[in-house]
């Protein structure tokens, strides 16, 4: 744990969002199920993609608007969890056929989030496989597909397999939906795996070197979710900086105000970009103070980890890493601003 923690007493760990290949990690919820290695681990409730799942059915019954109630919904998702995992531990005890379900997409999504909650592993490519014999469509299914390490294939391929799997997720959802719930995606559970797809195409096409576009996908994702479930900020900071965009950078730290390692340190670079001496030495102050950890990896003096940490708590060295890691191409691009740093007494 960290000298920060073991001071003050341990902090709530974050879920580090990494830059990368990685769906799974958006905020939302599902349960395991049956795979081929036959085990049965099952998690409590509630667990990654359960509740995305849940609130799915609350939705297509038509039952979210009835139940104003906080206590009301928080008693109807306990209870469809636990007839969610009585309806998992039964499928895995009869050995049952997904083929055989009356809703072929739906159980193909449900198949989908069950590859999702086991990461990248051997499982979740053959719950993968049955997704998409089931449905081809499965847009969710076709992500995973295209960005897991192992269905290897080129990043132009890549590329092209994201990009249908937006046209589908476009086309399912209608152009009229996506323009009337525009600011409110994400809280619309059916919107969440274009939401997915979206986000990974973006990142796939900033890997390719097409920052331009990347940023263009970028503010579209948060204009669809303000709120900003995704953590897409974050990216968006980080390619306004690489590319020199320090007004864009200002307004985007405006609109948040998030307090940050991230936050924080790109503002340091926002400031020196701008020219501006005195705001550049009161957020160096604050980046400083709100996470020290992160100053040794922008100016050069340490390498960033190749393995990055899954888990952080606010100003340890879990989050220096992750913080660096995200921003750490756009001060390559200004090597004076590094120099410039590395030369500053704490």
């Amino acid at each position: 744990m960290a000298d920060k923690e073991a001071k003050h007493g341990a902090k709530k760990s974050t879920p580090a969002k990494k830059r990368g290949p990685d769906p799974s990690a958006c905020p939302g919820e599902a349960p395991a199920g049956p795979c081929s290695c036959g085990k049965s681990d099952l998690p409590a409730f509630p667990s990654p993609f359960l509740a995305e799942q849940v609130v799915s059915d609350l939705d297509e019954a038509g039952m979210r608007r009835k139940l104003d109630d906080t206590l009301q919904l928080n008693l109807f998702l306990a209870g469809r969890g636990k007839e969610r995992r009585s309806e998992q531990a039964a499928a895995l005890a009869t050995g049952a056929d997904p083929a055989s379900a009356s809703d072929p997409a739906r159980a193909a999504q449900d198949l989908a989030y069950q590859a999702m909650e086991k990461g990248d592993t051997e499982c979740s490519r053959d719950l993968v496989r049955q997704a998409l014999k089931l449905d081809p469509g499965c847009v969710d299914a076709r992500v995973l597909q295209a960005t897991s390490h192992r269905f290897p294939i080129t990043l132009a391929r890549v590329l092209r397999a994201l990009q249908e799997a937006v046209a589908i997720a476009e086309e399912r959802l209608g152009k009229k939906y996506l323009a009337e719930h525009t600011g409110s995606f994400w809280g619309l559970t059916r919107t969440r795996p274009y939401m997915r797809a979206r986000l990974q195409w973006a990142e796939a096409i900033y890997r390719a070197g097409r920052l331009s576009e990347a940023i263009a996908h970028y503010e579209q994702l948060l204009e669809l979710n303000p709120r900003d479930n995704q953590g897409v900020r974050n990216l968006l900071l980080s390619a306004y900086l690489e590319t020199g965009q320090a007004e864009a950078c200002r307004r985007l730290l405006d609109q948040y105000g998030d307090h940050s390692a991230i936050f924080l340190w790109s503002a340091v670079l926002e400031r020196f970009l701008a020219k501006d001496e005195a705001g550049l030495r009161a957020a160096l102050k604050e980046a400083r103070e709100q996470n020290r950890f992160v100053e040794p990896f922008l100016s050069g003096k340490k390498p960033v980890p190749a393995q990055l940490p899954g888990y952080y708590s606010q100003g340890d060295r879990n989050e220096a890493v992750i913080s660096a890691s995200l921003l750490g191409e756009a001060w390559k691009k200004h090597p004076a601003a590094g120099s410039w740093l590395g030369k500053k007494r704490s």
